[in-house]
C-alpha cells in the first residue's frame, strides 16, 4: 500500500472526504479502517491506489497531468456554453417542483431529527445534463472526455469531478445547471415509472429540491413496502431517460457540547448499507464525535486532529447531550 503523503493528499482532494485524515502512517491506518463502515473510505483509497498502480505505473505527476488536462478542457467548455447556453423556458418546469422551489422553503426546517427521507438523486447528474441539452458540439460527454484524455477513469471520484465542472461553473454560473437540473427533475417526476407512481400513490410530500435531487418526507416511521425498498432503494434506476439513484435515509442530529458551547451536527444514515454520512464537510471532530456518538470511549488515536500539515491532540473537551 502506498504511504506517500504526496498520494494520500491526492486521494483526500479525489474522494471529496468528510473526515480530516492524519498523513501519518499509523493513524492514517487507523481512521481508513474505522471509517469503512461509515464512509467506504478504506475501500476508495484501495480503488485509489489501484487506479495509480495500474493505470498511471504509480507516477503521481501523470495522475495530475491528466487532471488537468481534463480540467483545462472542462473550462474551454465553459466558455463555450457562455456563449451558447441551452434553451430553457418555465414551461419546461413541473408547477409542482417550481412552486416548491419559488416558496423558498428551507430544507432544514423540513427535516426532523429521527425521520425517514427517500431520495431520487441524479447520478453524475452535470455529466448527464451536458448529453441531455447537447452541450458539447458533435460529440457525447463520453467522446469528450476520451477525446480530452487515456484515463477516463480518473472521473470516478467525486472530489475530481467536482473540480472539473467548477470550471464549467466559473464560466457560465450556478444558475444555468439548476435551470437544467430542474428540467430534468420535472420529467423525472413527471414519469409514468412504477417508482414515480409508487411514491404519488402513497402521498409523501416534497421535502427539499436540490440541483440534481428531489427528497420526499416518509415520516417518523418508515412505511414504505418491503417490496419497494427491495426493488428500488439503494440501486441506480432510469428514470424519465435519466439514471438515478434511489437513497432511504434516516435524518438525525448530533448534540453536543464544545467546551461548554452547545451545537448540532446533522446526518444521515443510509437505511439499506447502513453507512452514516455527515453533512459537515472539513469538520475536524467527525470521527469523534461519530464514536461518541455510537457510545465508544475515544482513545489516544482518536483524539488526534490535523493542524495543518501534521497533527495535534485534541484537549477540548466534547460531551454528547443528545442524540
Amino acid at each position: 500500500m502506498i504511504t506517500n503523503e504526496e498520494y494520500k493528499n491526492a486521494f483526500i482532494k479525489a474522494s471529496d472526504a468528510r473526515i480530516a485524515f492524519i498523513l501519518e502512517d499509523q493513524y492514517w491506518d487507523y481512521l481508513m479502517e474505522g471509517s469503512e463502515g461509515i464512509c467506504g473510505y478504506k475501500s476508495l483509497w484501495e480503488n485509489f491506489c489501484k487506479m495509480l498502480k495500474e493505470d498511471f505505473n504509480n507516477d503521481i505527476n501523470l495522475y495530475k497531468n491528466e487532471l488537468h488536462k481534463l480540467k483545462r478542457n472542462f473550462k474551454s467548455l465553459g466558455k463555450y456554453l457562455k456563449r451558447n447556453k441551452p434553451n430553457i423556458t418555465k414551461e419546461m418546469y413541473n408547477a409542482e417542483l417550481f412552486d416548491f422551489v419559488e416558496q423558498k422553503n428551507d430544507l432544514g426546517k423540513l427535516m426532523y431529527d429521527g425521520h425517514y427521507y427517500l431520495s431520487i438523486d441524479l447520478k453524475d447528474a452535470a455529466f448527464q445534463l451536458l448529453d441531455y441539452f447537447n452541450c458539447i458540439p458533435n460529440k457525447t460527454f463520453d467522446e469528450f472526455v476520451k477525446e480530452t484524455t487515456d484515463y477516463p477513469q480518473i472521473l470516478c471520484f467525486k472530489g475530481n469531478k467536482l473540480k472539473c465542472w467548477n470550471e464549467i461553473t466559473l464560466c457560465v454560473g450556478d444558475q444555468m445547471l439548476r435551470r437544467m437540473g430542474m428540467v430534468a427533475l420535472s420529467k423525472i417526476y413527471e414519469d409514468k415509472h412504477p417508482l414515480i407512481e409508487y411514491i404519488k400513490e402513497q402521498g409523501l410530500k416534497i421535502a427539499g429540491i436540490r440541483t440534481d435531487e428531489i427528497l420526499f418526507y416518509i415520516g417518523e416511521t418508515n412505511d414504505l413496502s418491503e417490496e419497494f425498498v427491495n426493488e428500488f432503494c439503494s440501486k441506480d434506476v432510469e428514470i424519465g431517460g435519466f439514471m438515478c439513484h434511489i437513497n432511504l435515509f434516516k435524518y438525525g442530529l448530533i448534540h453536543y457540547k464544545f467546551n461548554d458551547d452547545e451545537t448540532y451536527k446533522a446526518f444521515f444514515d443510509n437505511v439499506i448499507t447502513g453507512k452514516r454520512k455527515f453533512n459537515a464537510k472539513n469538520c475536524l471532530y467527525i470521527w469523534q464525535l461519530n464514536k461518541l456518538f455510537s457510545g465508544k470511549k475515544l482513545n489516544k488515536m482518536d483524539k488526534m486532529i490535523r493542524d495543518g500539515s501534521g497533527y495535534i491532540e485534541l484537549n477540548d473537551k466534547i460531551e454528547i447531550i443528545k442524540g
